[in-house]
């Protein structure tokens, strides 16, 4: 979240996800639930469809955020997926 920032600098950077969120926005890149299908998931409904890809406290938070599962942009759903790996 403090990308640039000099060590021995004053604690100033720029919020790396909320510029890629934005560059997302302003290129009209599709929303996480689009990418979701684009996958081969299902494409969600509810916030709670998102159980098959994020954990409780990341659907909380998205909750929290977002009005609505079609609102979630794609840097931050990525993000928010648990690896299954």
């Amino acid at each position: 979240n403090h990308l640039f920032q000099k060590p021995d600098g004053p604690h100033i950077g720029l919020d790396l996800p909320a510029v890629n969120t934005q560059r997302a926005r302003d290129h009209g890149v599709p929303g996480y639930n689009a990418y979701r299908e684009l996958c081969g998931l299902k494409r969600a409904r509810t916030l709670l469809d998102l159980q098959d890809t994020m954990d409780g406290s990341a659907i909380r938070a998205s909750s929290e955020t977002f009005e609505s599962v079609e609102d979630i942009d794609l840097f931050p759903g990525i993000m928010s997926e648990t690896p299954h790996f």
